[in-house]
C-alpha cells in the first residue's frame, strides 16, 4: 500500500481489503461474521459496534497491516483499547490455565 492510497479510516481500509471477494470471504470466516456485516461496517451502516467484535477482525487481518488497522479503529473508538487489554489478559489466563492443568496430569 502506498502513501497516496493509505486509508484515512478503518472503514476505508476494510472497504479496500474486502473489495476482493475471496479476501472478503476469508476475513468473514476468520472473524466469525457474515460477509454482509463486513460490508455494513465498511459502508458505515453499523454505527454501534461492540468492541469485542472488532478484535476478531484485527486477528483476521494480514499481520503486516494489523498495526495500521488497530490505529485506525482506535481513532473512531478510543475506548477500544480497554477491550484489547482485557482480551489479552483473558488469553494469558487461558494459556496459563491450560499449562497449569496439563502439568498436573
Amino acid at each position: 500500500m502506498t502513501t497516496s492510497t493509505a486509508p484515512e479510516t478503518w472503514r476505508q481500509f476494510l472497504a479496500m481489503r474486502i473489495s476482493d471477494l475471496d479476501e472478503r470471504r476469508r476475513i468473514a470466516q476468520l472473524a466469525g461474521v457474515d460477509e454482509v456485516t463486513l460490508k455494513r461496517y465498511a459502508e458505515g451502516k453499523t454505527k454501534r459496534i461492540r468492541p469485542h467484535l472488532l478484535r476478531p477482525l484485527v486477528d483476521a487481518w494480514p499481520s503486516g497491516e494489523r498495526p495500521l488497522l488497530t490505529r485506525l479503529i482506535l481513532e473512531e473508538f478510543p475506548d477500544w483499547s480497554w477491550a484489547l487489554r482485557l482480551n489479552s489478559s483473558i488469553q494469558d489466563l487461558i494459556q496459563w490455565g491450560s499449562k497449569s492443568s496439563s502439568s498436573n496430569v
